[in-house]
């Protein structure tokens, strides 16, 4: 280890880069990640700024050893650098350095670009200029399966969304009294939420076990578990306070008075720090959401310089929260069943899917923006060969610089 000090200068380049790498993360996958939600005005800026930095953080360490094992060991052969661990640490900088490099040239651009597309990309370019072998066969993490996965991704997200669009479609849109349904499917759908998101947590914990080695009766005690569980709550404490702000119109009510619960059956509970009364109690989501995904993650994108696209645009219309809950849930089912194969998917990819699965269930090409997902793919093509030939060039240009 001490061989290795003198190159501390490097792990410090590679550091400054890898500020540089979730700058443009936030700019694109992050933003693309919150923006049906601040579309649909179930979140706010600020609210999106601290839940992304939990979310994040807490993804990453906690559920993303599969998907880090598949960079480090899945791209390129690293048995290669065993004679010069150094040169390890210089491929590795080169790859990050030219993975930052191109997220942020790309959000000035307008490319809506992926991270994880980027880094693959950029480790290829290291592979070539190094000579270590890429993994292309179809093995598990390969570059192959890897590629294949940006087109089942989406597909996949899109078949998830348009499933959970149609639920709520037929069992709440399409009723006289929607108003009653979607009340009473609310607990349902929080449980379910729930339920799923936590099997896939408790498995993909780093040494979690497979589905096979967990078994399906603990895997069905978790999922009625958490189900039964959560929908004892909403049917506790969430029921009555959407009755109260929504049927009773009692503006007073914010989301800190949800743990009152039962006490807001009554008719004049209550209600400790409560809101002015002559405040808005429903917010019209038709008439006042943007047309386009929000302008608020567009912001996020343009503090890096760029008015980067992102994926929710691809349909056409004003975004609710249904459709925002579909597009999520759709999505984050999708990326956590890819973590636990170790396949390092997109969650732009994710999304886009899942928008346009959503979007196709009203029936109706003209839904989807094509136009727009047509210049989003081809955001995805240019992303690997330029990603790979920056570090590519960067790691050449290192092994051989001439010296005294």
């Amino acid at each position: 280890m001490a061989v290795l000090e003198k190159y501390d200068w490097i792990i410090a380049i590679i550091s400054i880069a890898f500020c540089a790498s979730s700058f443009g993360n936030g700019a694109n996958d992050v933003a693309n990640s919150y923006a049906t939600s601040v579309a649909a005005r179930t979140l706010t800026m600020p609210q999106v700024g601290v839940l992304s930095m939990i979310t994040e953080f807490v993804g990453a360490v906690a559920l993303g050893s599969r998907v880090t094992k598949t960079i480090k060991n899945g791209i390129i052969d690293i048995n290669r650098f065993n004679p010069a661990p150094a040169t390890l640490i210089l491929g590795m900088g080169c790859a990050e350095v030219g993975s930052a490099f191109w997220l942020i040239t790309a959000t000035s651009l307008g490319f809506p670009v992926s991270t994880t597309q980027t880094v693959v990309g950029a480790l290829i370019g290291v592979g070539f200029a190094s000579q270590a072998s890429i993994k292309w066969e179809w093995t598990s993490g390969s570059v192959s399966q890897v590629a294949a996965s940006w087109g089942i991704a989406p597909a996949i997200a899109a078949g998830f969304s348009a499933i959970i669009f149609a639920t709520i479609k037929y069992s709440v849109h399409n009723r006289s009294d929607s108003l009653k349904w979607a009340l009473r499917m609310i607990p349902f759908y929080l449980a379910f939420t729930a339920a799923i998101l936590a099997l896939f947590i408790i498995v993909e914990i780093p040494n979690g076990q497979s589905f096979e080695e967990f078994g399906v009766g603990k895997m069905c005690g978790i999922i009625f578990g958490v189900f039964f569980g959560c929908l004892a709550i909403a049917y506790t404490f969430f029921l009555p306070y959407f009755h109260r702000r929504l049927v009773k119109e009692d503006a007073r009510l914010r989301a800190r008075h949800i743990p009152l619960g039962p006490l807001l059956w009554k008719d004049d509970p209550w209600i400790y720090w409560p809101a002015p009364a002559d405040g808005d109690c429903v917010i019209d989501y038709y008439e006042s959401s943007h047309n386009r995904t929000a302008d608020s993650p567009d912001d996020l994108k343009k503090e890096n310089g760029g008015d980067s696209s992102d994926a929710a645009n691809v349909e056409k219309g004003p975004m609710s929260p249904t459709r925002g809950f579909s597009m999520e849930l759709g999505a984050a089912i999708t990326v956590l069943l890819a973590s636990r194969l170790g396949l390092p998917v997109s969650t732009t990819q994710c999304l886009t899917g899942a928008t346009v699965g959503t979007a196709l269930m009203n029936y109706d090409l003209g839904a989807v923006n094509w136009r727009q997902l047509l210049w989003i793919f081809g955001g995805w093509v240019l992303t690997l060969p330029c990603a790979g030939l920056v570090s590519g060039v960067l790691m050449l240009m290192a092994l051989n610089t001439p010296h005294f």
